[in-house]
């Protein structure tokens, strides 16, 4: 059943790209109880009550939309651990703060969009840690995710890169 709330055109876009929505109840359960574990490292200044939302697609895919949407794939909850699931959520957390997305950002980004992202990286170790879960979950799912046989080649590159600045700070 899809959500009462979209936002935006671009979020029925983006499910409609990526299979539609999740019919998985304990696909829905899972990402509701990660978003769950870092809502209350989020200042109350924010301005939003993020949502988590899950894609039926099998690629690990996490995205933010504008106000206050993230939505994660059943390929991501089934393919990450738990640790690093969260991460990308808190990732996507960081675009919605930051209001740099625009209208949809990806946890993969696109070369060139190093600032914005590894901005969102930055915030979400920094949501990990004050949530009380691991903050080297998120170089672990950049890692991971250049590994991914799913991902081209300069995308690879990008995360790579990225991997690289979780470790910087």
């Amino acid at each position: 059943m899809p959500p009462k709330t979209l936002n935006t055109s671009a979020v029925r876009q983006v499910v409609r790209d990526h299979g539609g929505w999740s019919e998985c109840v304990e696909h829905r359960a899972y990402a509701e109880y990660l978003l769950g574990q870092l809502t209350p490292g989020l200042d109350a200044s924010v301005g939003f009550t993020p949502r988590i939302r899950v894609v039926a697609t099998a690629e690990p895919a996490a995205l933010a939309v504008t106000p206050g949407d993230v939505l994660v794939s059943e390929g991501l909850l089934d393919w990450a651990t738990a640790d690093e699931a969260r991460a990308a959520i808190a990732h996507e957390l960081g675009h919605l703060v930051e209001a740099e997305c625009g209208v949809v950002s990806s946890l993969l980004g696109k070369a060139g969009m190093g600032c914005p992202e590894a901005r969102a990286d930055r915030f979400g170790v920094g949501l990990l840690e004050i949530a009380g879960h691991d903050p080297a979950a998120m170089g672990t799912l950049l890692k991971r995710l250049a590994d991914h046989p799913a991902i081209g080649e300069e995308v690879r590159h990008h995360l790579a890169h990225r991997h690289g600045l979780t470790h910087l700070h």
